[in-house]
């Protein structure tokens, strides 16, 4: 089964976002996500989180709409976007694809959702972070990513040390097979074909790919 997740940031219209919604066998809304779904066209089927973000004419909205509500307290130790991530995983999702996560005002929020990818929770799980033309993804043994020629594709380390990086389909080799935790290499390599592959031997890599086409 495929889930949406939609965190409160502006989301960027594209090809990917449309076909992610229109995938999407269940729909979550993290706290404010819910009227930036209304704004794209669609209606979560679950909304997660403090609801302070939520304005009265939107819980309305959703409300009329059959949206269930799994309301938290305020002061929690999980983000909103964090507790709808695992609430995906626990009914039935094989793979999320994750909006709303940057441009908003709150960087913090950005910053630290975007790395949940890395959370011991969710290693092994298929997510994708989706924000315009931009998608990333967790690589901790081999990936196969889609693209055209000319499209962007960076490597972030998020462990101390991510070696024996192999990749295939791209214009640049990774120098030495390794990255370290804040290394700027991998940035901006490029797609040279409709594909591309990247495997490694120890470590996790962020792969985020930005089709400019």
């Amino acid at each position: 089964m495929r889930a949406l997740v939609s965190a409160g940031a502006p989301v960027l219209a594209s090809r990917l976002v449309e076909d992610a919604i229109h995938h999407a066998d269940l729909i979550i809304a993290a706290n404010g996500g819910g009227s930036r779904l209304l704004q794209l066209g669609t209606t979560p089927h679950v909304l997660v989180g403090d609801m302070d973000s939520l304005t009265p004419s939107v819980r309305l909205q959703l409300q009329a709409a059959g949206t269930e509500f799994v309301q938290h307290p305020p002061i929690k130790d999980k983000t909103d976007s964090h507790l709808a991530l695992a609430l995906a995983f626990e009914r039935g999702a094989d793979h999320v694809d994750m909006l709303g996560l940057f441009g908003g005002e709150r960087l913090d929020h950005g910053i630290a959702n975007s790395l949940l990818l890395a959370k011991e929770e969710f290693r092994g799980r298929s997510v994708r972070i989706l924000d315009g033309p931009n998608e990333a993804r967790l690589c901790q043994s081999r990936s196969v990513v889609t693209g055209n020629p000319g499209d962007y594709l960076t490597l972030i380390a998020l462990t101390p040390r991510a070696d024996g990086i192999r990749t295939e389909g791209l214009k640049y080799e990774v120098p030495g097979g390794h990255l370290t935790f804040g290394d700027s290499l991998g940035v901006s390599n490029e797609f040279v074909g409709p594909k591309a592959s990247v495997s490694l031997d120890d470590g996790v890599l962020l792969i985020v790919v930005h089709h400019r086409s």
